[in-house]
């Protein structure tokens, strides 16, 4: 992606993204928590919230939603919830950048990071019943240690990372156990 980004946390409640010209790449971190469904909140509630934030002029925002309607499969189905939410405000960016009509499903990358022990969680089966949740990518903590790791880089900071990451790599969730555990020995030791 040749493009000059901004990296942005938490706007418009995304945890991380990149704005560029002509691209938006959109990262939600699920750590021991589920995708936000919102059951007051409708797709055309979600479109005129993105619109007036990004396009101006009554027309364009005409124009920008009908675009955006054509995109959106509103499937009385599936569920309304923060997916559906960012994926319509980088829809609302992008056209107000002016990137063409063909191009934006193209224009957008949309991840979910989860820990491995809950990458089961996400299934694809269980992203499909969310409006927009086949745009989002599933990718473990596991896979970007892995990354990281393969760069070997003596970096402390990345080090710090990596070491802070370690307990999202793992197949099962043992925080608890790890933690009485170590109150254990500790006792032991004191003894």
């Amino acid at each position: 992606l040749k493009d000059k980004y901004e990296i942005l946390r938490e706007k418009n409640d995304i945890d991380i993204s990149f704005f560029g010209e002509k691209h938006v790449v959109i990262i939600e971190n699920k750590i021991d928590a589920a995708i936000t469904a919102n059951k007051k909140m409708t797709i055309d509630n979600q479109i005129n919230k993105a619109i007036k934030g990004y396009i101006e002029g009554e027309n364009e925002g005409l124009k920008a939603k009908n675009i955006i309607e054509k995109i959106i499969e509103n499937n009385p189905d599936k569920i309304i919830s923060q997916l559906s939410k960012y994926y319509i405000f980088a829809l609302a960016y992008l056209i107000s950048k002016g990137v063409a009509e063909k191009d934006l499903k193209n224009s957008i990358k949309c991840f979910l990071l989860v820990p491995k022990y809950s990458k089961n969680q996400f299934s694809n089966k269980y992203l499909s019943g969310f409006i927009c949740g086949e745009e989002y990518e599933l990718i473990t903590y596991e896979k970007i240690s892995e990354y990281f790791w393969a760069l070997h880089s003596c970096d402390h900071y990345l080090a710090e990372f990596l070491s802070a990451m370690k307990p999202l790599t793992k197949e099962f969730d043992n925080e608890i156990e790890e933690d009485l555990k170590y109150r254990f020995f500790e006792k032991i030791c004191i003894m």
